[in-house]
């Protein structure tokens, strides 16, 4: 027939092909023709593979935790690798292709052994998903350098590059429409985060260097996590934000005040705790009815806590060390709550009480309340109810119902009665010293395995001192400053020992009118106290009175 090569691109070929085989057939008595196909083979651009093999090249692949199909035969450690052929790439381990296998999709590989330096990304024009998140072990290998360029992939969704070593600024997110999550949390990341796509649903910048002010958020906004930097500025405005979920900007230099909150009806989750945000807490938050933890300590926040009883979901609410004054509102109602810090305000009148919540700890201490401590009673989800420092009076509730109560501090106020009874509870902390409390110490009838610290001082307390073999961990007891009397117990050998007993300090027993006669427990309160005897507090001549001798000494 005579067909040239030119001809196997002309339009015709396929029908000459066609014929040649009839006439074949024909010729022949065949009954079976085949018919030719010859489709272009799918490969990847040249400029996706290269970016591929620079991926490799640049990240020390030879070290990768997996590198199947990468190369042809094992990937060597060290070297030049010969990579598998043209073709292959979709079959490269953490590399996903469209269905044509035509165009490189998407690059996963978390926790890989990447070692070195991300290539620019935008010759993979059809990219929609970057994973390599926690690249990281400092001994062994990191990833480092700068986020990679992205400009105009507009089909990119999805970046994840947390948990790795990258520092610089974050690179332009201009043209990157269809992106949804972008997460660059825990990097030496520096400067500010650029404009931001509308798109974007999920932002996690945390635990970088940044110090820029926050850019305008887009509108659809679900998760915003910028924890740990060093942010300034005026918090973004928020008002509009109807499809947000969570905002944390914890442990920066953020200025401003909080937004009003009616328009954030699916908000669940604010920390703005660690700033320097101002003015008072809008009573508008009473919309959020889906809201279940609510942290704004540690800011300049002042007024008073608004009306809270329609915060059924509230399982959180923490705005301790801010300047709030005035009353607590009522509590009453909010079934969820576990945890609630007013503590360091000023705020005034009566605590709340707590009567069928299941809540786990309050604190409210360091502030100017009033009254008497309300009854705990029926409490027995309680871990730590803490109230020191104070201008409470009144007796000090019985705690015999509160079998979780680990940690219970009312110590300077102005509470008298007896000191309550700890016995069957799981008692870590009890400090109820420097207030009016008479009587004497109780007995300690049961084992406690917790106990540390057990703090009595500064009272007007009678009788003796108990044993406190059952207290067999404790690190810390004090009693001086009573009218103690009788002989000194055996004291436990966990006293003053251990690593909290640097924070906590010495045990005290003095002054009291306890029995100086030699005894053969002298030794452990002697390092106990850290005096010998340990009587002689402050001064060698001290007999566990306070009377100033040092001037008498020679």
């Amino acid at each position: 027939m005579g067909y040239q090569i030119g001809d196997i691109g002309s339009a015709s070929f396929g029908r000459r092909v066609q014929l040649l085989c009839r006439r074949v057939v024909a010729a022949l008595g065949v009954v079976i023709c085949f018919i030719v196909a010859l489709p272009a083979r799918a490969d990847v651009p040249a400029d996706e593979r290269a970016v591929l093999i620079a991926l490799y090249t640049n990240a020390d692949g030879g070290r990768w935790h997996a590198s199947t199909n990468w190369c042809s035969g094992t990937c060597p450690a060290t070297g030049t690798p010969t990579f598998n052929g043209a073709g292959t790439e979709c079959t490269w381990f953490g590399i996903t292709c469209n269905a044509s296998s035509t165009h490189v999709t998407q690059i996963v590989m978390p926790a890989n052994g990447l070692n070195g330096t991300l290539p620019a990304l935008s010759d993979l024009l059809a990219l929609q998903k970057l994973d390599v998140n926690n690249n990281v072990d400092f001994d062994v290998y990191y990833l480092y350098g700068s986020v990679p360029d992205m400009t105009g992939l507009t089909s990119l969704q999805y970046i994840d590059v947390s948990g790795n070593g990258l520092d610089g600024t974050i690179s332009s997110l201009n043209g990157l429409v269809s992106l949804i999550h972008l997460d660059v949390h825990n990097n030496y990341l520096t400067g500010g985060l650029p404009a931001l796509p509308a798109s974007l649903e999920n932002i996690d910048i945390s635990e970088n260097m940044l110090t820029d002010p926050l850019p305008a958020l887009p509108l659809s906004l679900k998760t915003f996590n910028a924890e740990s930097n060093q942010l300034t500025g005026p918090l973004p405005a928020l008002a509009n934000h109807a499809a947000l979920q969570s905002f944390n900007v914890l442990d920066n230099q953020l200025t401003g005040s909080l937004p009003e909150f009616n328009t954030l009806t699916a908000l669940q989750y604010l920390n703005v705790e660690q700033n320097q945000i101002g003015g008072g807490i809008p009573a508008s938050i009473s919309a959020l009815t889906g809201l279940q933890q609510f942290f704004a300590d540690s800011n300049q926040l002042n007024g008073s806590l608004p009306t809270m009883n329609t915060l059924v979901s509230l399982t959180y609410f923490d705005v301790h060390d801010n300047q709030l004054s005035g009353p607590v509102p009522d509590l009453a109602g909010l079934t969820a709550l576990q945890y609630v810090n007013i503590s360091s305000n000023s705020l005034s009148g009566a605590l709340p009480p707590l009567t069928g919540l299941f809540i786990g700890g309050f604190y409210a201490g360091h502030n100017n309340f009033t009254g008497s401590v309300p009854s705990l009673d029926g409490l027995n989800q309680l871990i730590s109810y803490q109230v020191q420092y104070n201008d409470l009076t009144g007796v000090i509730p019985d705690l015999a119902g509160d079998t979780a109560l680990n940690t219970f501090e009312c110590q300077n106020n102005q509470l008298t009665g007896s000191v309550p009874v700890i016995n069957g509870l799981d008692m870590a902390v009890f400090n109820v010293s420097h207030n009016r409390l008479t009587g004497s110490i109780p007995v300690f009838s049961s084992q406690f395995a917790n106990l540390y610290q057990y703090d009595v001082s500064f009272n007007d307390l009678t009788g003796s001192i108990p044993t406190l073999t059952h207290a067999s961990g404790l690190i810390l007891f004090r009693a001086n400053n009573n009218r103690l009397t009788g002989p000194v117990p055996t004291a436990p050998a966990s006293l003053n020992s251990g690593p909290l007993a640097g924070l906590l300090g010495p045990s005290s027993l003095c002054p009291n009118l306890l029995s100086t006669n030699p005894s053969g427990n002298d030794a452990g309160w002697n390092t106990a106290t850290g005096y010998t005897p340990w009587y002689a507090s402050p001064y060698a001549n001290n007999l566990c009175d306070d009377i100033f001798t040092a001037v008498f000494e020679n």
